[in-house]
């Protein structure tokens, strides 16, 4: 009989697995690990690159690179995400660990930083940073530094060291420079896509004459230009506008009177100061400030009133009338002026009746405010401050009238003028030193006209502490006419002349000769010679 098969229950268990070899585990976490490894070593690579100086070309040392690689890869290959190191001597750098896609961004001293640029799959850089600062050193033709030189570009300026030194911080790449300072000529020199530019300034010193406005004639001109191209003169003072408060060119500033064609008024200003400076012939416009009757006339509200006279203009003994030096559009109106002047080419802008009235009744005067010593000094130096901000740019030199007096007295005479104070003002100061003009014992002397080398000497003498190791230089008024019957001659002009130069008194930024007829001592003036043509001649004009 045969047997019948039993059928599997559920409680019947298959027989076990057989064991799988631990090598196959091994070969399997080895080789993960390996792709990991290969994975990471093909995300991560090196990047090299330099740094050199946009405009010569040579390496930048210690420059500050930083890397910014990709987060989510720097996560994925276990590397910095931001990394930073500095530029060797050559201006390389190099990162051994950087992803695919990374950021570079440069920082450099005294350059301008490179923005963050990003890089895909690109291992090598180069960096051409620009400087932004432009540095240099101004000096004499002797090779001596020139402290407080002014250097100018565009609307900023700096001023020297000690050492002659400059800097501009975040200079252009190219452009000019307009470098001024007092007792030299002015130097413009133009620089391109360099940090560093030196200047040279040639020392100057002026020997003028006045040509008052009546002779501003073309027949007239040349005669002058003649004048100065055979004698040590190298300098003409120009009325642009004077006591009548009339102006003697084209002008565009609003309540400007300008002179008409046969009272002196210039048709072609700039192709005069061209003509000017062809012949190396420094030029300065003269313009007498608040004595103007112009003005007052088209704004009485800016004059002086009289007190007792119903508040009416004010007039001095001469029957003039004088705009309020306290007013600020007054300033204005008068700066707007000495600006077309520099913008027209003149070397110098010279201020006169820069002060209070000193001929009427001063006491009858209302300034509408109150008036002391201290708000006198303060107009007048306030005026003067505002216009060498404003004319700086045009590298024009500013210069002030006053009264010889001024160099003997410590106070401001009643009128806002103090030596001591104009000197941080301006660059040069002329006293009216004329000997005809000082009283009878003045500086020991019985009759002053009769010692004019004395009297130059000695007012000179007087003034030099006043303004030592200030901004400013001396530059008198020199008397060239005959007065109460003393005559001048060439003996006499040249006495005073040689005083300007004596060792004690020649730190005087030269001298200017005055005549109201401009009729002038030919014979007491020296023949030009090789030095001065050498120290006219002009470097490169704005």
């Amino acid at each position: 009989m045969a047997r019948r098969r039993r059928s599997r229950g559920l409680s019947y268990l298959p027989p076990g697995p057989g064991r799988t070899p631990s090598i196959i585990y091994i070969l399997l976490a080895a080789a993960l690990l390996g792709g990991i490894f290969y994975t990471k070593q093909n995300m991560v690579k090196s990047v090299a690159g330099e740094v050199i100086d946009a405009y010569t070309g040579q390496p930048i040392a210690d420059a500050v690179v930083t890397i910014k690689n990709d987060p989510r890869l720097a996560r994925t290959s276990g590397i910095s995400g931001e990394i930073s190191l500095k530029t060797d001597q050559e201006g390389h750098f190099s990162f051994p660990q950087a992803t695919d896609k990374y950021s570079l961004k440069v920082e450099a001293l005294n350059y301008r930083n490179s923005a963050l640029q990003e890089f895909n799959q690109t291992y090598t850089a180069q960096f051409r940073l620009k400087p932004y600062i432009l540095r240099g050193v101004v000096k004499d033709e002797m090779g001596s530094p020139i402290a407080r030189a002014g250097v100018t570009i565009g609307e900023r300026t700096v001023y020297t060291g000690p050492e002659g030194d400059y800097q501009f911080v975040d200079a252009p790449e190219s452009g000019k420079l307009v470098v001024k300072a007092t007792g030299f000529r002015r130097n413009t020199p133009a620089f391109d896509k360099t940090i560093r530019q030196d200047v040279e300034l040639k020392t100057f010193r002026a020997k003028g004459i006045y040509l008052s406005t009546p002779n501003i004639e073309k027949d007239f001109i040349p005669n002058l230009v003649n004048l100065v191209d055979s004698t040590e003169l190298n300098t003409i003072v120009m009325d642009m506008k004077d006591e009548s408060g009339q102006v003697f060119f084209d002008s565009n500033t609003p309540l400007a009177k300008v002179a008409p064609d046969n009272k002196g008024r210039i048709s072609d200003l700039p192709g005069l100061l061209k003509t000017f400076h062809e012949h190396n012939i420094y030029a300065i416009a003269r313009m007498a400030v608040f004595l103007d009757p112009v003005l007052t006339d088209a704004k009485p509200e800016w004059a002086l009133k009289s007190r007792s006279n119903n508040n009416k203009l004010w007039t001095d003994a001469d029957n003039y009338n004088w705009s309020n030096p306290y007013t600020n559009e007054v300033w204005d109106y008068n700066l707007n002026l000495a600006k077309e002047m520099a913008q027209a080419g003149f070397d110098e802008i010279q201020f006169d009746y820069l002060r209070f009235p000193t001929s009427g009744n001063l006491n009858d005067i209302e300034y509408s405010r109150s008036s002391d010593a201290n708000s006198r000094i303060g107009a007048v130096n306030g005026f003067l401050k505002r216009a060498r901000a404003m004319l700086t740019p045009y590298g024009v030199f500013t210069s002030v009238n006053v009264f010889g007096l001024v160099a003997l007295q410590t106070d401001d005479l009643g009128i806002g003028t103090r030596l001591e104070d104009l000197a941080d003002q301006v660059d040069y100061i002329s006293p009216t030193l004329y000997p005809s003009s000082w009283g009878k014992g003045t500086f020991g002397i019985e009759q002053p006209a009769t010692k004019p080398f004395d009297v130059i000497r000695n007012a000179l003498i007087n003034a030099r502490p006043l303004v030592q190791g200030r901004s400013a230089q001396l530059r008198p008024w020199l008397q060239d006419f005959s007065l109460d019957g003393i005559n001048y001659g060439s003996k006499e002009v040249r006495e005073q002349i040689r005083a300007t130069e004596q060792p004690e008194t020649n730190t005087t930024g030269g001298w200017l000769l005055w005549n109201s007829r401009s009729r002038y001592t030919v014979q007491a003036l020296n023949p030009k010679s090789d030095t001065d043509i050498r120290n006219n001649a002009t470097t490169s004009r704005p």
